[in-house]
């Protein structure tokens, strides 16, 4: 939830695409209780999970992997 963000009526997340920031348009559907990515992204997918307002399409992005400190 922290990684979507909305432009008028359109949805959407921070792909990092060979190491830029690329804008992707997603569409959700409810799903019981929660709401689902059903078009947009694909496993294996890499997405900025808490982008702030200073976040441009095409600026350089930085990765870690899941559970690694930023220092490593």
């Amino acid at each position: 939830e922290s990684a979507i963000l909305k432009d008028n009526d359109q949805e959407y997340v921070y792909l990092v695409k060979n190491g830029k920031a690329k804008k992707q348009v997603i569409q959700r559907e409810k799903r019981g209780l929660q709401n689902v990515v059903a078009n947009g992204l694909r496993l294996k997918d890499v997405i900025v999970t808490d982008p702030d307002e200073l976040l441009k399409e095409g600026m350089e992005i930085s990765t870690r992997e899941e559970g690694e400190s930023p220092s490593q």
